[in-house]
Formats: structure tokens, sequence, C-alpha cells
């Protein structure tokens, strides 16, 4: 990738991240708030994700719970302006089967070591049918963990450091 390309593809990266928070602002009345930063997140102009799956760890509870699903399979047909119409983009994601299988997880939570991870991480992929996953865990409010199982769409790691660190912003959507 030529250095011109490479400055082409951050400016744009940096312009789709800084627009999530106002996204979030525009939609906080919404219950599926983390559908939509999950699909920005994923687009090709951000991460290029083709899929990926986002869940809350709550050892106090002892229970891992589905929040999120994103699948570009199944968007192919959808526009990237999801905020000219958040109620289609919330019916389309109502009905994707790609977010109805993680969004229907709920079972007993992850323990806190590496092992243990992998092993959930390889049923969760297994079950909501991602290849290949790689995953990410960070720290959320009350002592709980987000945990992100995806598939990119490249091998490139040109944005590795800036993809965990907006990991964050789904920590700020709620749960329901």
């Amino acid at each position: 990738m030529s250095e011109s390309e490479l400055l082409s593809r951050h400016q744009g990266l940096l312009a789709n991240l800084s627009g999530l928070p106002k996204q979030m602002l525009s939609l906080y009345d919404l219950d599926n708030v983390a559908e939509f930063v999950l699909h920005g997140l994923c687009q090709e102009s951000c991460f290029g994700l083709n899929q990926a799956a986002y869940f809350v760890n709550n050892p106090d509870f002892n229970c891992l719970k589905g929040v999120a699903g994103f699948s570009q399979e199944e968007t192919k047909e959808q526009t990237n302006s999801v905020l000219a119409s958040p109620e289609s983009f919330s019916e389309f994601m109502r009905s994707s089967n790609f977010n109805k299988k993680v969004r229907e997880t709920h079972k007993a939570g992850i323990d806190n070591s590496k092992e243990s991870y992998d092993k959930a991480i390889s049923e969760l992929a297994e079950y909501v049918g991602i290849s290949n996953p790689e995953y990410f865990t960070w720290d959320l409010k009350h002592d709980n963990y987000g945990v992100l199982v995806y598939k990119k769409s490249n091998s490139e790691n040109l944005f590795d450091e800036h993809f965990t660190k907006s990991l964050y912003l789904l920590s700020f959507c709620p749960i329901f």
C-alpha cells in the first residue's frame, strides 16, 4: 500500500470513528445502540470486519450475554447511511439471523483465564458461525468484561491499535 493510500485510509478511519459519538447521542432513546456502533466499526471504511459478535461477560453473576452481531454477508443490500432510517436499520437487525444468534446467547460466564477464554471463544464462534475467529476483551463498568469475537475481511493489521481502543465505544451503549 502506497503512502498516499495509507494516509487516505487512515483519514477515512478517523472520520468514521469521530462520527460515532455523535451517532450514539442521536440514537440514545433506542435499545439497540450497540448494533449501530458495531455496524459502524465493521464497515470497510472503518475496520473492515466480515463478522463481529459482541458479548458481555459478568463474573459476579456467572453469565455471558450476547449484545449485538454483525455480518457483512447479511448486510450487502444495506446502505452505509443507517442514520437516514434508524427504524429500517433496527428492523433489519431484528431479522438478521447472525444478530439473532448472538443476542439469544445467554450462558455461563467465562473464567478470567486464557484457557477458559480460548475454549469459550471457540464454542461461541462455532455457534454463531465465525470461522477462524479472533477476539478481544476489555474492561467494562461494574467489573464486567466486553468480549468481541470477530473475523477480519483481510489480514492487514494497519490499524489494530485504533481498533482495540475503539471497542471501548461499545462500553457506553446500554445493554438490554
